[in-house]
């Protein structure tokens, strides 16, 4: 299911969350028939302190385990189980596994003499349905376009994918591969990968999205002249979702613990953990929050967004898995004309819509407004 809504790109897959929920009833089943309550809970007990960390506890948690070894049932076993597993397939959410596509870039100011005065952050591109234009369109962008977008020619501007579930994704723009650089091929390859991989991330509440950032710029924007090309000033893409069963594997079923020892070592354990991971958490987002500076100590780049992955660790995963690992079956497939102006207007019946700007005479500036006098690109 693909759908647009307020200028945002919707690839949802709610059959995958369809195939997690019986991956996960038929897991719990299964880990459920190794665990087998003795008839004597002091087994249970003594189990417990035979772990190490059980001994730097507080004394109140020590006891609250103690009496759960002794009155823990197989139904609350399982409930605890299938809540683990659910979590971390992210099925606690409303959300099916799903990516999104975010068209951002700069403003740009009206050629004139007036000083502008923009809103803080990017602006998202204006994006139509070519099904409202029937009576306009070329025939052969009706065929294989979906999407009208606004773009001026040599404006640069964002794409940014955000996920919570791994996709590999297929660009390409005016018919050439935006990884390889080589014409598109249609399925994927690893030697040279013609794809990027954008994924969420597994958090103790869940999943969470992140997101992946490519930055293009419009230099095959659709003018009058090149109106009846299909091919230029189309960006293709190709979502591709990871298998469920390989997700499945990496993801959800280490969650659960396999013997009745593990089950109680998790609550043994975790205190711990999670302690560890808060400080990791909190290294990161002080990492996030310090610019990136050179040598002399300049700034040259400003912090990222927060839930943007760093292209080493997109690298990384991309070494984990192999074509094979991304069902191509249940790809989505989804095409834009990029259009300048003149294009939009004979196209649509309306002007192209307006950047959020007010214009100053000099005189009268505001000192604390930020001030933009030509268009930049980070």
């Amino acid at each position: 299911m693909i759908a647009l809504d307020q200028g945002t790109l919707f690839f949802a897959f709610p059959e995958i969350r369809e195939q997690l929920r019986l991956l996960v009833d038929r897991h719990v089943q299964s880990v459920l028939t190794s665990y087998v309550l003795p008839g004597d809970r002091d087994e249970l007990v003594d189990e417990l302190g035979s772990m190490r960390p059980f001994w730097s506890l507080t004394r109140r948690k020590q006891e609250h385990l103690i009496r759960k070894a002794r009155s823990v049932t197989d139904a609350e076993i399982e409930v605890l189980l299938r809540k683990a597993a659910t979590v971390a397939a992210g099925l606690n959410t409303a959300s099916p596994p799903q990516l999104t596509v975010k068209f951002q870039h700069p403003p740009r100011p009206p050629d004139d003499a007036k000083i502008y005065v923009f809103p803080a952050g990017l602006e998202e591109l204006p994006l139509s349905p070519t099904t409202d234009f029937p009576d306009t369109l070329p025939t052969s962008w009706l065929k294989q376009t979906a999407f009208l977008m606004l773009m001026n020619p040599g404006d640069p501007f964002l794409v940014r994918f955000t996920a919570n579930y791994p996709f590999a994704v297929k660009v390409a723009v005016a018919n050439v591969d935006r990884v390889t650089g080589e014409p598109p091929l249609s399925s994927l390859q690893k030697e040279p990968r013609n794809y990027l991989v954008v994924s969420g991330e597994s958090k103790a509440n869940g999943v969470k999205e992140r997101s992946f950032v490519l930055s293009l710029d419009a230099g095959c924007a659709v003018n009058e002249q090149a109106l009846a090309d299909q091919k230029i000033g189309r960006i293709d893409f190709q979502i591709c979702p990871l298998r469920v069963e390989s997700y499945f594997s990496e993801e959800v079923a280490h969650s659960i613990p396999k013997t009745l020892r593990e089950f109680f070592a998790w609550f043994v354990y975790g205190p711990s953990i999670s302690a560890k991971q808060a400080e990791m958490e909190r290294e990161h987002q002080a990492w996030q929050s310090d610019p990136l500076t050179d040598e002399s100590g300049a700034i040259v780049l400003g912090r990222k967004f927060e839930d943007e992955f760093d292209p080493q660790y997109i690298d990384e995963l991309l070494d984990l898995r192999e074509v094979a690992d991304w069902d191509q079956t249940q790809s989505r497939y989804c095409s834009i004309h990029l259009c300048d102006s003149s294009v939009w207007r004979q196209i649509t019946g309306t002007n192209p819509p307006q950047p959020r700007l007010t214009a100053h005479t000099a005189q009268r500036l505001p000192k604390s407004l930020f001030i933009i006098r030509e268009p930049f690109f980070l």
